[in-house]
């Protein structure tokens, strides 16, 4: 639900899953198929990764000729047109797309990735099973959401509110998104505060301005997937950088039927 914070009006009402975007999302994110299919976007991306590297090992040119392989032979035959459009899609997109496989990756085996990097740097455990639970008491009643909000603006005065979680039952805390100055996550910052539901004490805090290493670079994998930590122009380069994988497997099929087509006329005269 979007409102304006200005009158209280409602501008939009939207449910997960009843508009095209989400269904984009979750196609994205595991082919419609749930848990299954997050697991299986997750090994296409290390297939991707393995797939890059050993591009880049077949381009790899000879001593004295790098700058030949960086051409482009209009006036070559057709399968060499196909070879060179290729190479320099490959080459000029390696680099992102490898980021995108990486940083997909982490999104959907986030456990796996963070517990290697805690093998370095510390990483505080933000899983639902370790979020702070509100103190019950009976015949409580439970504070507003809009004294939620005013105490993580105390929490983190420079802040702006980004997101607002209600308690979803009678343990449950008010959960408070609040993006600080200088935090990378455009759309959802990366600082929260948990608040008893029936006190308003402030049971948690996650500052994202005093993360450790680790902490820092996770923050940054999903703005680096979605091109968010570059602003725009972020967005722009990764949603060209993800049309570039259907022209290296269109112009690979294409220089594979040429080459079969060719050997089979060979082979009938």
């Amino acid at each position: 639900m979007t409102i304006d914070p200005s009158s209280g009006r409602t501008l939009s009402d939207r449910q997960w899953g009843s508009y095209f975007v989400s269904f984009i999302y979750e196609l994205h994110q595991g082919l419609l198929l749930e848990k299954v299919g997050e697991v299986v976007v997750g090994i296409l991306a290390l297939f991707f990764l393995l797939s890059i590297t050993t591009g880049l090992y077949l381009w790899w040119p000879a001593a004295g000729k790098f700058r030949r392989t960086l051409s482009y032979q209009s006036g070559g035959s057709p399968v060499r047109q196909q070879y060179d459009l290729h190479k320099l899609s490959g080459l000029g997109s390696a680099l992102v797309l490898s980021l995108l496989a990486a940083t997909g990756f982490y999104l959907e085996f986030p456990d796996a990735v963070i517990s290697v990097v805690r093998w370095v740097s510390p990483v505080q455990d933000t899983s639902p099973q370790a979020e702070p639970r509100s103190d019950l008491r009976e015949g409580a009643a439970s504070i507003l959401p809009e004294q939620a909000v005013a105490i993580a603006r105390d929490t983190f005065p420079a802040a702006r509110v980004i997101w607002l979680g209600l308690p979803h039952d009678q343990q449950d805390t008010f959960g408070v998104g609040l993006r600080q100055p200088g935090e990378v996550r455009q759309a959802g910052g990366h600082s929260e505060v948990w608040i008893d539901q029936y006190s308003g004490a402030v049971l948690r805090v996650q500052d994202g301005q005093r993360f450790t290493g680790g902490e820092l670079f996770l923050a940054w994998l999903f703005p680096l997937h979605n091109g968010e930590a570059f602003g725009l122009t972020g967005r722009w380069l990764v949603c060209v950088t993800g049309l570039m994988p259907l022209i290296l497997y269109v112009t690979a099929l294409r220089m594979w039927w040429m080459k079969r087509t060719a050997r089979l006329r060979q082979r009938a005269r």
